[in-house]
């Protein structure tokens, strides 16, 4: 996806696959950023930017796509799941 600004848009099967990867790695990376959190390694003013920001981004459509595949396959983003059932209300502190 370097250089392209598509991710407010549905991507066709091409650039999905093209940008898997990268959008895994930044779906992993929100799962770690929830586990910081659960273990008080970051505070509230933090832990708020970031949440709203994993909400923000899993809403657009090329995350949306790659959210639903690696959630229906991945035990590794528990807590991101579980983020997202609550309505990403609160958080895993709460």
């Amino acid at each position: 996806m370097r250089g392209n600004d598509k991710l407010g848009e549905a991507l066709d099967a091409v650039e999905r696959e093209n940008c898997f990867d990268e959008l895994y790695r930044y779906i992993d990376m929100s799962n770690e950023q929830i586990c910081l959190r659960m273990s008080e390694r970051v505070g509230a003013d933090v832990w708020e930017n970031w949440q709203s920001g994993i909400k923000a981004n899993l809403a657009l459509p090329a995350f949306a796509y790659v959210w639903e595949e690696i959630k229906g396959r991945s035990e590794n983003v528990r807590e991101l799941r579980q983020l997202e059932e609550v309505g990403f209300v609160g958080g895993p502190r709460e």
